[in-house]
């Protein structure tokens, strides 16, 4: 789990805003990148562009957005819903909107799209209008997520499975299981494009009526747990002063 940890601190580090966006993102799979852009096929269900807007801050020349979508959009969805942001709000200066899919995350975004007037260099898109913009998928497209849900883990039997969500830090496919039955403990498998795979187990301790599922190498006063919200099908990982670092909605 430290190593969870350190990784994670990694990934919130890199996309710190120094006048333009400077975030950590993966374009070696030429594949991956092509397929984000593809608009839905003829036939194919129409992408639900609704959000959630988590948080709004404005200064006199920056205007910046945190939104939650509810699927893993292409690149020209979510370049039109920030193209709407900028008319509904008549802004003409430098926004900036990070997209979370399904819940908010408290230390990385999944991809980003922003208007950067002052600096015509950062263009990578241009929007219905003509206008610049930089897009910036931070974590993995729908195409990749879709080939980590097709993997399955069948190396131990009698096992359910009770949540499962793709970790784009890590680019890998992670289920929840209960073994046996046992309800005492939780099965962390994290699964790699590749056939690789990580396993870990979480014992159940039950806090003022909350289950808290701990991992087992924690040092002492250190200890990092996850708590699974059922109802809105949400892993929310917290440390030891019960503060959420991370949360992953249900795929």
């Amino acid at each position: 789990m430290r190593k969870y940890l350190k990784w994670a601190g990694y990934a919130l580090l890199a996309f710190t805003i120094l006048g333009i966006i400077a975030v950590a993102t993966d374009t070696s799979n030429a594949e991956e990148n092509s397929a984000d852009a593809q608009s839905p096929a003829s036939g194919d269900k129409a992408p639900d562009l609704s959000y959630e807007v988590t948080k709004k801050e404005k200064s006199a020349n920056q205007l910046d957005f945190r939104l939650t979508i509810h699927e893993r959009l292409d690149r020209a969805s979510l370049i039109e819903i920030v193209r709407k942001l900028k008319k509904e709000n008549d802004w003409q200066e430098k926004l900036v909107c990070f997209f979370d899919v399904n819940v908010y995350s408290a230390s990385n975004a999944w991809a980003s799209v922003a208007y950067l007037p002052r600096c015509p260099e950062c263009e990578t898109e241009k929007d219905k209008d003509g206008n610049a913009v930089q897009y910036t998928l931070i974590g993995v497209s729908k195409s990749f997520a879709d080939s980590l849900h097709q993997l399955t883990f069948d190396s131990i039997a009698n096992k359910r499975a009770v949540a499962t969500y793709i970790e784009d830090i890590y680019r890998c496919k992670s289920q929840l299981f209960v073994v046996n039955e046992d309800e005492s403990k939780l099965l962390l498998v994290q699964q790699f494009i590749g056939g690789g795979h990580l396993l870990q187990w979480l014992k159940l301790k039950n806090t003022g009526g909350e289950k808290r599922y701990y991992f087992d190498d924690e040092e002492p006063g250190h200890e990092n747990y996850v708590v699974l919200n059922e109802q809105k099908k949400i892993a929310d990982f917290k440390d030891h002063m019960d503060k959420v670092w991370m949360s992953y909605g249900y795929e």
